[in-house]
């Protein structure tokens, strides 16, 4: 530690999520809600909204893939169509604020396609990241992120404290 209330990156350094937005944005609340399941037949062709022309990676299109597939291989166009047609932005941004910790988010007015690839105005802390990513582990429950403050050894005997207050 080289200065008190220095600059947290986990804490206070949001960055851009990218791929990895496309399960907490998208696959988790379609799956929550019975709209796709892994093996929902999703297409993968060229897609416009709203006068914006959007592609996969690479430009590569197939026929229809599977969910699952779409989330191996991170194909942008099935999880924005999935926004757009299926469980629509405003509740994809609810889920993300309310029920996931997703704090940082700004809800566009443009309700484009940020949810589904990650292009945030403002990105995600890695704690609101690690703590949204935990719902997978959790049985799809979310637990707000906690900071240990002291550990503990085997006789009750402080070993590390920390005398800031835990993560908001």
């Amino acid at each position: 530690k080289e200065t008190s209330l220095g600059l947290n990156r986990a804490t206070m350094s949001p960055r851009q999520p990218g791929s990895t937005m496309k399960p907490l944005g998208v696959y988790a609340l379609g799956i929550d809600t019975n709209v796709i399941t892994y093996s929902t037949m999703i297409s993968n062709s060229a897609l416009n909204i709203g006068g914006t022309e959007f592609r996969n990676y690479g430009y590569n299109t197939t026929g229809p893939v599977s969910v699952q597939h779409a989330v191996e291989v991170s194909y942008n166009l099935p999880p924005i169509r999935i926004l757009h047609k299926k469980i629509g932005y405003h509740n994809s941004f609810t889920f993300c604020k309310e029920k996931i910790g997703l704090n940082h988010l700004v809800e566009e007015t443009d309700e484009n396609a940020n949810l589904a690839v990650g292009g945030l105005s403002y990105g995600l802390t890695s704690v609101e990241s690690t703590a949204a990513y935990a719902i997978f582990g959790n049985g799809g429950k979310y637990y707000e992120p906690t900071t240990y403050s002291q550990v503990l050894d085997a006789n009750g005997e402080i070993v590390l404290a920390y005398d800031k207050e835990p993560i908001q």
